[in-house]
């Protein structure tokens, strides 16, 4: 769950990038979504395609990656990238209540404690977003857009978390963890596919390479390394867990990234419920 948490950071990334570049996001994704379908194709000769339940939550999985990460691109157009990012990566306590509440994943005084502290932090994030450098202030369509994300990504996780509960007693098998890859991609690109029938541009990549080579690496590799975590996780009566460990990592190293390489100023407020998200995701694991 941790490699998985900082190749997401390549995704944010990516996003990032194409949101000040002003790149085709979704000729990135689409063109990602496709050659980890191929790539993913020869782990059909070793094993079989999962059971319908699982099949369907992964691809509709895929399905809310494509759309979440355009909804990222536009909150980051008009909003702080690293907050976006921690804000809509904080959804995992959707699929977290998720578990305890369907799949009796145990919720101690510390798990509680530490979902509570996650809320207020993204509130906090919420009320303290602004354009960065050019004095408008707080930016309304950002918020929008973010908490959109916010939803999309948490109800998004739950189907990927999902097949992990039916699955989580199994023994692990590299080549079904690979299909599952190729199952997500085919999501993305169908979704890609059915979006360019409105919009034709979505079809037009330009200099979107570097972004999808990077995009379809990082997923490929994220997608075994997450499913195998939340098997695992699963498996041994922690399943909720899973999630809270991959994005405390991947919001704090994109953090550093926007701060370091983007040179986003933060406010104290969002210093301190980025402090307070991490503090919850501690506790969240504990």
């Amino acid at each position: 769950m941790a490699i998985t948490g900082i190749l997401w950071v390549v995704l944010g990334v990516v996003v990032s990038s194409s949101a000040r570049k002003n790149q085709n996001l979704s000729f990135i994704q689409g063109g990602a979504g496709v050659l980890i379908v191929l790539a993913a194709l020869p782990g059909l000769f070793f094993t079989s395609i999962p059971g319908w339940l699982t099949t369907v939550c992964i691809f509709l999985s895929g399905v809310g990656n494509y759309t979440i990460f355009l909804v990222m691109k536009r909150a980051m157009e008009s909003g702080p990238n690293g907050l976006t990012w921690a804000i809509i990566q904080s959804a995992f306590t959707i699929p977290f209540i998720m578990g305890i509440t369907f799949f009796h994943v145990n919720c101690s005084l510390f798990r509680l404690a530490g979902l509570l502290l996650l809320l207020t932090a993204t509130v906090l994030m919420g009320c303290c977003g602004q354009k960065q450098n050019n004095g408008e202030g707080f930016s309304r369509k950002w918020l929008i857009f973010t908490v959109t994300g916010f939803v999309l990504a948490g109800l998004n996780q739950c189907c990927a978390n999902l097949p992990s509960y039916f699955t989580g007693h199994e023994e692990i098998d590299f080549s079904g963890l690979w299909v599952r890859s190729g199952l997500g991609g085919a999501g993305t690109a169908a979704a890609w596919l059915l979006h360019g029938l409105k919009r034709r541009e979505n079809f037009q990549g330009g200099s979107c390479g570097k972004g999808i080579i990077l995009m379809t690496i990082s997923t490929l590799i994220a997608s075994v390394t997450l499913f195998c975590g939340l098997d695992q996780l699963a498996s041994a009566g922690a399943g909720a867990i899973g999630y809270p460990i991959a994005m405390g990592i991947t919001i704090a190293a994109f953090l550093l990234y926007s701060i370091l390489i983007l040179h986003e100023r933060l406010s104290p407020t969002a210093l301190a419920s980025i402090l307070l998200c991490l503090c919850g995701i501690v506790l969240l694991t504990a």
